[in-house]
């Protein structure tokens, strides 16, 4: 029975950090002028009209001169209280192929276009394409952004736990690889692996799956897929069915994962948003800022747990003997 009762609290103990909000995040990439007008309303109204959060991410250098667009968000912002805006870039570019200033100085245009257009100014972002490198965090940290939502894909977990930049990536989409819409329960599933690992969820929502695709020219078009909508609003149900709470990225709140050591990763990352089919042969280096780190004589860095990561562990450890004896 002792046993039974000790393994039971290091179960419990051991999930902590994996706790996380309980919550999911809808994210929107690819908001720009006169592209999709009535499907971004759409989706949009899917969220808000049931009090739901969602994050829209806007493309800041193609946003300003459509005016329904900017009259859109604008009023959802006003009225709803549920809208977020996150900085999509600024020409939707591929921040790896930019330098640190480059990469600063899209960051920065872009909050200011928006800024300009609907009076708020970004405090995510969600990277064109969904790549990203260290000069990233360096130029989110310098802009004053404080959170990032790629894919999980490009990331390695652990997650950092401590800011200045916390990074909350998409391990579930509403679409499959070839773009097209994918029923409630699949991205449900994934929601839920996600919560499992992570301690939250993150859904990627392309918005051309949301548009009929004209047969001719294989592009989407700006009438409304309905069948897809109905999806998205089962999805929400399935969401909210579970006691699961509905959030914007920037109030995912507690990083369910602990800081625990500098890693390095060199990858091949490829991310599909809304028309994008893929972005292919873009080799990346992605560094958590942590506590503690080794190198390697290959040049990789090893995780190394800090003293503070173990010293729970350590008391549950005493806790555990002291009950026994």
């Amino acid at each position: 029975m002792k046993f039974q009762l000790v393994f039971l609290l290091f179960a419990i103990f051991s999930k902590v950090d994996a706790a996380g909000c309980n919550c999911v995040a809808f994210k929107v990439p690819e908001l720009q002028d006169y592209y999709l007008t009535q499907t971004t309303q759409t989706v949009l109204h899917t969220f808000t009209d049931g009090n739901d959060s969602v994050t829209a991410g806007v493309i800041g250098g193609y946003f300003g001169g459509d005016i329904n667009l900017v009259a859109l968000l604008k009023t959802l912002l006003t009225t709803s209280g549920n809208l977020e805006i996150a900085n999509n870039g600024y020409m939707f570019e591929s921040f790896p192929n930019l330098t640190l200033a480059a990469q600063q100085t899209a960051l920065q245009n872009a909050n200011t276009k928006i800024q300009t257009f609907l009076g708020v100014t970004p405090n995510v972002f969600i990277p064109p394409q969904s790549l990203w490198n260290q000069d990233t965090i360096t130029a989110l940290k310098a802009t004053g952004i404080s959170y990032m939502s790629s894919i999980s894909s490009s990331e390695i977990r652990p997650f950092p736990g401590a800011g200045p930049v916390y990074r909350y990536p998409s391990d579930a989409s509403t679409t499959d690889d070839t773009a097209a819409h994918v029923a409630a329960a699949t991205t449900f599933t994934q929601i839920q692996a996600q919560q499992t690992v992570d301690g939250f969820s993150v859904v990627l929502v392309p918005l051309a799956a949301y548009s009929m695709v004209d047969a001719a020219t294989g592009l989407p078009t700006d009438v409304i897929n309905q069948t897809a909508v109905d999806e998205l609003k089962a999805l929400i149900q399935l969401v909210k069915g579970a006691g699961l709470k509905i959030v914007t990225i920037s109030k995912i709140g507690l990083n369910p994962q602990p800081t625990v050591a500098t890693t390095i990763k060199q990858q091949t990352s490829m991310a599909q948003t809304g028309s994008n089919a893929a972005s292919k042969g873009t080799t990346q280096i992605n560094k958590s800022v942590g506590s503690q780190g080794m190198t390697d004589t290959n040049g990789n860095t090893q995780q190394v747990a800090s003293a503070t990561t173990f010293a729970p562990f350590i008391t549950l450890v005493l806790l555990c003997l002291l009950f026994l004896n």
